[in-house]
């Protein structure tokens, strides 16, 4: 493939292509990578700690190595910032949040036997393939000094802190949640870029133009390219848009097969103001990888989608925005005529049903940023004054304190069974006796 071409002369570079691994195969990669500089990490975060006298500490999940470690070792509170509610305690039993496993989001329409794999048979795969890495780590964390052990996602890492998720129930699975889990997403910025004169002039020639963009560290294949590309140029040809923006990032295998002074309906860039370009009155569809902040400002700006995922809670965004009707998922195994199908259909919108449902998601959305952030400050703030040592005794739950039997009311119900069985065995003793 491309990425190995441009890759291969470079001994630094270890090049893994997404669509040949399961996402489960990548567990272990994600761990090494994310973690192989934690003696470094750990240390620097001590030292800004100190620096700083930092009273509370925000720490984002399985992308900020070394920081919750430091905030223990140094007594500081933290809190753990997520984009998905991740943690075991924002968990149910219908429920897939395994950053490793969750290619939906929930069982209600998985097959028995996809449920099966999930519950019994990934959790293996994922062990052997996790294992490994955490005992590097360890290792790492040892030769650093830090006394902790596991990996986020363990049940006993994170179970005392407050989880900050930047999302909201319509992007979220609904059920329960721990009362250390507060949603309180989408928080986006108050104040973006603004469109370069390029894309201004472009924006302001078309009416019906489809942007596309797959996020800052996605190298799409030539296949993806040809997919993509071909689609969009059909249906451009069928009407369903009058142009293009694709921003294709610095990679290499952003170059896309055209020229584009041929082709004036496209505009390719290398960078894009995204939430300019999203807000602009003539985009319609936004081509998207369904990451959480293009999937916010998608909504936020009322344009339909249309979902390319890749990994992680992009196949759960996918999955919901075609089954909320705000869009489609297109799949990466789709053929030439799917893709075509999809883009037009979505484009045209014929009975406008997409665009319903899009709005009022988009007044979901719009609703809750509002108060997105003032809401997370007021929490940090409750971490920071009313935490006692570092933790918040009255958010864990009682059951904490009580047995299994008295948590669940175990212990009632053997006792009514106990009385039930004396009942029936005197009751039959009974008429044993008279019989």
């Amino acid at each position: 493939s491309i990425q190995r071409k441009f890759a291969e002369p470079y001994p630094h570079v270890h090049v893994m292509v997404i669509k040949e691994m399961k996402q489960s195969d990548m567990a272990g990669h994600i761990i090494d990578f994310s973690t192989k500089d934690f003696g470094d990490n750990y240390r620097t975060y001590q030292k800004i700690f100190t620096d700083l006298n930092a009273s509370v500490v925000l720490c984002d999940y399985m992308s900020s190595s070394g920081c919750y470690e430091a905030a223990l070792a140094m007594k500081i509170p933290y809190i753990v910032t997520m984009a998905f509610a991740l943690s075991p305690d924002a968990s149910a039993s219908y429920i897939n949040n395994n950053a490793f496993t969750m290619l939906d989001s929930t069982t209600l329409h998985m097959s028995l036997i996809d449920r099966l794999k999930d519950m019994f048979i990934t959790p293996i795969k994922i062990y052997r393939r996790v294992s490994p890495a955490v005992q590097r780590l360890n290792k790492r964390r040892m030769e650093a000094g830090c006394s902790e052990r596991g990996i986020e996602g363990d049940s006993h890492v994170h179970r005392n802190n407050l989880k900050l998720v930047n999302s909201l129930y319509g992007i979220e699975a609904a059920r329960p949640l721990g009362p250390l889990v507060e949603l309180v997403g989408p928080i986006l910025p108050r104040h973006y870029d603004p469109l370069t004169p390029s894309l201004s002039g472009f924006l302001n020639k078309y009416s019906r133009v489809l942007y596309i963009a797959f996020g800052q560290h996605l190298i799409l294949t030539e296949k993806d390219n040809q997919l993509i590309l071909t689609a969009v140029l059909a249906s451009i040809e069928a009407g369903a848009y009058d142009g293009f923006i694709w921003a294709v990032g610095q990679h290499p295998s952003g170059a896309l097969p055209f020229d584009q002074d041929k082709c004036p309906f496209a505009h390719i860039v290398t960078w894009a103001p995204q939430q300019a370009i999203l807000m602009h009155p003539s985009v319609s569809v936004f081509l998207t990888h369904g990451g959480a902040g293009s999937m916010y400002e998608g909504l936020y700006a009322g344009k339909r989608l249309i979902v390319y995922p890749f990994f992680g809670d992009q196949f759960p965004n996918a999955y919901q925005v075609k089954r909320q009707g705000m869009g489609e998922f297109l799949q990466r195994k789709s053929d030439q005529q799917e893709a075509k199908h999809t883009l037009i259909r979505v484009g045209l919108d014929l009975d406008g049903a997409y665009q319903r449902n899009l709005n009022r998601y988009k007044a979901l959305v719009q609703i809750h940023a509002r108060t997105g952030p003032i809401r997370g400050a007021d929490l940090v703030e409750e971490v920071m004054f009313a935490s006692v040592d570092g933790l918040l005794p009255y958010r864990c739950e009682h059951s904490r304190y009580m047995s299994v039997l008295k948590a669940y009311n175990l212990d009632l119900y053997l006792i009514l069974f106990c009385f039930l069985f004396c009942i029936y065995r005197l009751t039959a003793k009974t008429l044993e006796i008279f019989s």
